[in-house]
């Protein structure tokens, strides 16, 4: 396992909380502005072959998708930079856990919950798509959910 860097950009790393196919998520804190957010940091194995801009431009073609869909139930993207060489996307920390963990803990969801989450998730998407955007990976797990049971979507990393 790699070390969790202390800072990444401007921001200061409190905890790794996620890996995902493309990098590390980590909590942080912005000093700038005193709030907390996600650090998405692609792998640094991806970044080591032939493949470094393609992977670049992907990471940042992320970031825009997301960044152009703004919507309560998607989750905002406040920087793209590099660190180090890693490009690395802040985003808001959303306090909770992802749908699919929330599923995993109690598979069984009440109809009425199950029906407003999937119709925030829906406006959400018919956002993004008015935008342009279409993310191309819904899954649990790619819909986080807040302490308060509201969904953001998130991870636009394959979107068109």
């Amino acid at each position: 396992m790699v070390p969790i860097p202390t800072a990444i950009g401007r921001y200061f790393v409190e905890n790794l909380v996620g890996i995902g196919g493309m990098g590390q998520i980590f909590k942080a804190h912005d000093p700038e502005i005193r709030r907390s957010v996600a650090i998405k940091l692609i792998s640094t194995e991806l970044m080591s072959g032939g493949k470094r801009a393609e992977y670049i431009r992907r990471f940042r073609r992320e970031a825009q998708a997301a960044a152009r869909c703004a919507h309560p139930n998607i989750v905002a993207i406040y920087d793209f930079a590099l660190h180090e060489g890693q490009p690395f996307i802040a985003m808001e920390f959303v306090y909770g856990a992802s749908l699919r963990q929330a599923l995993d803990a109690a598979p069984v969801m009440a109809v009425p919950d199950a029906i407003g989450i999937m119709l925030q998730v829906l406006d959400a998407l018919a956002s993004a798509h008015a935008m342009g955007v279409i993310h191309q990976d819904i899954k649990p797990a790619n819909v986080l959910t807040n302490q308060f049971g509201w969904p953001a979507l998130t991870d636009f990393g394959i979107s068109r």
